[in-house]
């Protein structure tokens, strides 16, 4: 009886191990205590694909015109390099940052958290070479996110809803925008590039974090 009740507790144990191993592979990593995240986004004309660092490490080569995903990094003050490029920001816990990499040099953007979570947020970076830029209805009568000037962004809470919006450079509407499903809790970027022929693209970015680079 004994010896049947120790094969017992190991065939038990050895099972334990191998669901511990399955949750771990389906599961991403959690980001340590304390972090805070980053993203960055390659607007730089003339570069195809980069990689990004923090503090000296890579992470996975950004094409040009695409906003990579936030990844974690440590509070306090954190050095970048994108593209030749280098900047430097003090970093706050559980704080998200863009990193924009236009024009030869790096931008460190703030971005803003949900304050009431029964709003969604929409997010508005004006990365054209425009000096302003709004996002507002698709027929220009309702402004969403007053005039952003070049490298900057600009923020709102606004309901769950689904939305067509355009940029607008004035009066004048410069780039239309995508249908957008808003999401309670969930911020919702529009970003406006340079596109060629001297005119705007713009896409939607929905935040995600990677934390298996």
């Amino acid at each position: 009886m004994k010896k049947l009740f120790a094969v017992f507790i190991l065939i038990l144990s050895f099972a334990a191990v191998s669901v511990r191993a399955e949750d771990e592979g389906l599961y991403d990593p959690v980001p340590p205590p304390g972090s805070a995240f980053v993203r960055f986004v390659n607007a730089q004309s003339d570069a195809k694909e980069l990689k990004p660092a923090i503090h000296g490490k890579e992470y996975n080569a950004i094409k040009q015109g695409e906003v990579g995903p936030y990844v974690p990094a440590k509070k306090g003050d954190e050095s970048f390099k994108f593209g030749g490029a280098e900047a430097k920001e003090s970093l706050e816990e559980g704080t998200s940052y863009t990193v924009i990499l236009k024009g030869g040099a790096l931008a460190v953007l703030k971005d803003e958290a949900i304050a009431n979570q029964a709003k969604a947020m929409i997010a508005f970076y004006n990365l054209s070479s425009v000096e302003n830029l709004s996002l507002k209805t698709d027929d220009g009568k309702v402004a969403i996110i007053p005039p952003v000037a070049t490298g900057k962004s600009g923020y709102r809470e606004i309901n769950a809803v689904k939305v067509n919006l355009a940029v607008y450079n004035g009066d004048a509407k410069a780039a239309d925008v995508a249908p957008i499903a808003l999401r309670r809790r969930e911020p919702t970027a529009v970003v406006a590039m340079d596109k060629e022929g001297g005119t705007v693209a713009t896409q939607i970015v929905q935040a995600k974090t990677d934390t298996t680079q």
